[in-house]
C-alpha cells in the first residue's frame, strides 16, 4: 500500500501518467537496497530476540504439553486408584452386610433356641408345680378321709359296740369317699 502510494506521487510529480504494473529502475534499485539494509539491521538487532523469543515460546509450549501429558497420566492414574478403592470398598461392604445377616440369622436362631428351651423348662417347671399341688390336693383330702373315717368309727362305736357293723359302716363309707 504504501509502496503504491509512493508509485503514484512519483508518477504525479513527473507528470506522467502513473500504472501499479510500471518498472522504475532507481526506484527498484533504492527499493532494494533499503530492504537489504532493512534485513541487516533486524539481524543484527532485532533477530537474535525475536528468535530467542520464538524458542523460548516454543519451549514454554513444550513443557506446557509436556506438564499437560504428565498430568493427563496422574489423572487416569488417579482415577484407576479410585475406581480400584472404590471396588475395594465395595467388596468389603458386601462382604459386611453379608456377615451382619450371618450374624442376624445366628442371633435369631439362637434367640429362638433360648426362648424354646425357657419356655421348655417354664412348663416343666408348671407342670412339676401342678403335680405338687395335686399331690398335696390329694393328702390333704386323704388326711381329711381319714378324719372324717375316724370321727365316723367314733360315731359308730359309741352307738355300737359291734364290730362287724362297724368293719362294714367304715368300708362302706371309705368307698362313697373314692366315688366322689
Amino acid at each position: 500500500m504504501i509502496f503504491s502510494t509512493f508509485v503514484f506521487l512519483r508518477a504525479s510529480e513527473a507528470g506522467e501518467k502513473a500504472s501499479l504494473l510500471d518498472v522504475n529502475g532507481g526506484l527498484a534499485f533504492w527499493t532494494a537496497v533499503t530492504f537489504i539494509v532493512l534485513l541487516i539491521v533486524l539481524a543484527k538487532f532485532a533477530w537474535k530476540p525475536i528468535i530467542g523469543a520464538l524458542d523460548s515460546r516454543e519451549q514454554g509450549i513444550k513443557d506446557a504439553l509436556e506438564a499437560a501429558k504428565k498430568a493427563k497420566e496422574e489423572a487416569d492414574q488417579l482415577i484407576a486408584h479410585t475406581e480400584k478403592v472404590r471396588q475395594e470398598n465395595e467388596e468389603a461392604a458386601r462382604k459386611q452386610i453379608e456377615e451382619s445377616r450371618k450374624f442376624i440369622e445366628e442371633q435369631k436362631l439362637k434367640m429362638s433356641h433360648d426362648l424354646k428351651e425357657e419356655f421348655d423348662k417354664k412348663r416343666k417347671d408348671f407342670e412339676a408345680e401342678l403335680d405338687n399341688r395335686e399331690r398335696e390336693m390329694i393328702d390333704r383330702v386323704i388326711k381329711e378321709v381319714a378324719d372324717v373315717t375316724i370321727a365316723a368309727a367314733e360315731k359308730v362305736v359309741k352307738s355300737s359296740l359291734d364290730h362287724e357293723k362297724n368293719k362294714v359302716l367304715v368300708n362302706k363309707f371309705i368307698e362313697e369317699i373314692r366315688n366322689n
